[in-house]
């Protein structure tokens, strides 16, 4: 392989021959020689540490969420794990592990 483009024209092959799975290794592969030792042994320990990162994000999300909504100063908490939330029962059908670390709330008095 001497140049990115020829690393990507290999993957296309490989996927016509050998499907969807050897075509994610081989991208993988390539991601990785590509980059230096630091940022190399950085990347691969953030993709091994994500599953974990993100199942405490929607946990401690939802716990937030949670105890805003109940706070006197809090008008509203828009979190899809909310059973007021419109999007509650599609989380629940959609997205088993939870429904993500992003929330929204509006204070009473606030514009």
């Amino acid at each position: 392989m001497r140049n990115y483009s020829e690393s990507i024209r290999f993957n296309v092959q490989t996927s016509a021959q050998n499907g969807a799975t050897t075509t994610q290794f081989e991208s993988d592969r390539v991601l990785m020689l590509m980059l230096a030792g630091v940022s190399r042994y950085l990347t691969l320990c953030g993709v091994e540490t994500l599953p974990l990162r993100m199942e405490r994000h929607v946990a401690n999300a939802t716990a937030v969420a949670n105890f805003l909504s109940t706070h006197p100063a809090v008008a509203w908490v828009s979190h899809a794990s909310q059973p007021s939330s419109p999007y509650h029962k599609r989380v629940e059908q959609y997205c088993p592990a939870g429904a993500g670390a992003v929330f929204t709330i509006g204070l009473h008095g606030g514009t």
